[in-house]
């Protein structure tokens, strides 16, 4: 523990598994209080109450980002419990795979929804209440496949595409008051998006493999290699960064992958 984020309020989105929870339990341990929040209620609680019982600072608040109303009660929540907030983690997101025939316009639009759509109501409302503070930082999750495309994920796809040019954007306008805006773009990583991709394939065992050998690095990410970089955003470690992305794909971008196996 560094204390790298001590006493900070971070409010962290998709925190009942995965990037998101990792993400909180790393926080925690660095010092933030942390509001932790999911669609299901039953992980969410689950996962603050086990930092809690680690002598951490953590609160549960079950919220659905589809509607805005939600979205808004949120972010007032933390603020009148807790007078403020320094940091937010969007993390929450989803996918549906599927072939570009099979692929409905309320299955694209439900990816836009909770990818993008959802983010950013999640960012004006934290900044609604950073900007007579004059500072804060906001991090986005978005994915290597915003640069380079994978098979049958036209909405994921195009929804993280979206999270890094609206990182840029809100950087932009949130600077002149003192509030950062930064993305984190992890490569494969152990969640359960990618376990249930990986199940759902042709051969289970091929595609992990494949994954593994598309990294530099070899093997894939554990949710906690991107919690640190997401902390770093969110600590005045990073205070001269605003509209990056922080890659951390493993070495997967940075050459052409052949495939095979």
């Amino acid at each position: 523990m560094t204390d790298l984020l001590k006493q900070k309020v971070i409010v962290v989105t998709g925190a009942g598994g995965g990037i998101g929870c990792a993400s909180a339990g790393f926080f925690a341990e660095e010092g933030a209080t942390v509001i932790l929040t999911d669609l299901s209620t039953t992980p969410v609680v689950e996962a603050a109450g086990e930092l809690r019982d680690r002598g951490w600072q953590a609160q549960a608040v079950p919220v659905d980002l589809s509607t805005e109303s939600a979205i808004t009660a949120l972010f007032d929540g933390v603020v009148a419990e807790h007078d403020r907030i320094d940091g937010l983690l969007c993390s929450a997101g989803i996918g549906y795979p599927q072939e570009i025939l099979e692929i409905d316009a309320a299955a694209f639009d439900r990816v836009m929804a909770i990818n993008v759509r959802a983010m950013f109501l999640c960012c004006q409302n934290a900044f609604r209440h950073m900007k007579g503070r004059g500072s804060g930082s906001l991090v986005l999750i978005a994915s290597r496949l915003a640069q380079a495309a994978y098979p049958n994920m036209v909405p994921y796809v195009a929804s993280k595409g979206a999270v890094v040019s609206m990182t840029r954007a809100l950087a932009v306008d949130l600077s002149p008051h003192g509030v950062r805006v930064n993305a984190v773009s992890p490569g494969p990583t152990e969640t359960p998006m990618l376990q249930r991709e990986i199940e759902e394939s042709d051969d289970p065992s091929a595609t992990r493999r494949l994954l593994e050998k598309q990294t530099l690095l070899g093997g894939i990410a554990q949710p906690l290699d991107i919690a640190n970089a997401a902390g770093f955003l969110l600590s005045d470690a990073s205070r001269f960064m605003t509209g990056s992305t922080l890659t951390v794909d493993g070495g997967c971008l940075a050459r052409v992958f052949e495939g095979g196996d």
